[in-house]
């Protein structure tokens, strides 16, 4: 590959990325051993050599950016910075990906021009099952993980947004989506600014149990109880919901095998016309998400987001003027009309050779100025693990969400820092 088109998602995190907004987000693996640095430097190059689309830097052409072949090699790195630190993309050895260790911990952070969590993840686990060959283990894949020696697939680099883009302005017909300004958790920035990331670690079958109870998946408990945590932490005004944007993986709704972008973030809360009775919020949470994960409102979604790639005014404007049109959108449309971000990756399941040597999964988000808190979960091997990522002093509204997620779970949560501004 010398050079590819930019996917829709990624022509907007390319273009409104900036120091209090890195678009990088973080996956993990905890091992139960020490990691070996040389080991993985050579697993994280065959693991290079077979997603060489993910080998690639950032170069901005007239009208759009595009993704150019990185010729520089990627060097392994131990862990120096606070999680989701901002990714240099110009350059031309300014790879979009960075991979990092520390002790027991491998962790691949992405810039989001580059892949979304679906894509980081099918990464994470080639290098991992590729770091644990590189140490004399062999791992059979069991149709779980993409070997390293594999020969890429057809749809791996297709833009699933273009492939769909008729079939969902079909089927969004008739249907419309509104989007109220949102209510924003304030906060003072950090003095050094940076990233602190609580992670709440808890049994999965404590989560799925409890939100059975509820009636309610996984992802709608926790959507409900980071509402009532907003609620309690800041006063709410009539006109302004708390909102939270939930991404959506859009492969299990139009089918494709593409290992880029293709996702739309689904707002979730404005239904929501009273915090006080946590059943209430869990009840309105479930209603909203069903009638806005219908096949027809996510093609609505998917229409609307590409209307800006579509219109011939800004397919002919150059890069150098359309990039202050896009971020004006961003902050207009994108960021005030959100809370904060949950991402919940689900249950992932690696060979069951790999089991005894993989302890657990963590999956970070980054915070932003409009965002100053976001969270993320994943769920492996009987543990769920949910990360608290902020950029503000305060921490009133993880405490409140420790709180609750402790009372609603009834099961242990136990939590740890990176104590990153304390």
């Amino acid at each position: 590959m010398k050079w590819s088109r930019l996917d829709h998602a990624a022509k907007l995190y390319a273009t409104t990325a900036d120091a209090s907004n890195s678009s990088t987000f973080r996956l993990s693996a905890v091992l139960y051993d020490q990691i070996d640095p040389d080991a993985l430097q050579r697993a994280a190059d065959r693991t290079l050599d077979r997603y060489q689309g993910f080998n690639v830097r950032l170069s901005s052409g007239l009208f759009w950016n595009f993704l150019a072949r990185n010729t520089a090699g990627i060097v392994v790195e131990a862990e120096s910075d606070y999680p989701c630190f901002p990714i240099s993309t110009g350059g031309p050895g300014a790879p979009l990906l960075r991979i990092i260790y520390h002790e027991r911990r491998i962790s691949v952070e992405f810039f989001h021009a580059l892949t979304d969590g679906t894509g980081g993840l099918e990464f994470l686990k080639t290098l991992l099952r590729e770091y644990l060959q590189q140490k004399g283990i062999a791992i059979a894949s069991e149709g779980l993980v993409i070997p390293s020696d594999s020969l890429p697939g057809i749809g791996e680099g297709e833009d699933g947004f273009s492939l769909y883009r008729d079939q969902c302005r079909a089927l969004a017909e008739g249907v419309s989506i509104t989007s109220p300004k949102a209510r924003h958790i304030a906060g003072t920035p950090f003095d050094n600014p940076g990233h602190n990331v609580v992670e709440a670690i808890t049994t999965m079958d404590g989560v799925a149990q409890a939100a059975r109870l509820h009636q309610t998946t996984v992802t709608g408990l926790l959507i409900a109880v980071a509402l009532k945590a907003a609620a309690l932490t800041e006063p709410r005004r009539e006109s302004e919901p708390f909102v939270v944007s939930m991404p959506v993986n859009l492969r299990r709704v139009f089918p494709s095998s593409t290992l880029r972008n293709f996702f739309v973030i689904v707002n979730i809360g404005d239904n929501t016309d009273s915090y006080d009775d946590m059943e209430r919020v869990i009840h309105s949470v479930r209603t909203e998400m069903d009638a806005k994960l219908s096949r027809p409102m996510l093609a609505r979604y998917v229409a609307d987001t590409m209307r800006f790639d579509q219109n011939l005014v800004s397919r002919f404007t150059p890069n150098i003027l359309k990039r202050p049109m896009v971020r004006f959108g961003f902050n207009r449309f994108g960021q005030s009309v959100t809370t904060m971000t949950l991402s919940n990756l689900g249950v992932i399941r690696l060979p069951s050779q790999m089991e005894s040597f993989v302890e657990r999964l963590d999956f970070h988000l980054y915070p932003a100025k409009a965002t100053p808190v976001n969270i993320a979960a994943i769920s492996y091997g009987g543990f769920a693990s949910i990360s608290f990522a902020r950029s503000i002093v305060e921490a009133d509204f993880i405490r409140h969400c420790a709180d609750l997620l402790s009372h609603t779970i009834n099961e242990p949560v136990a939590f740890t820092s990176n104590e990153w501004g304390l």
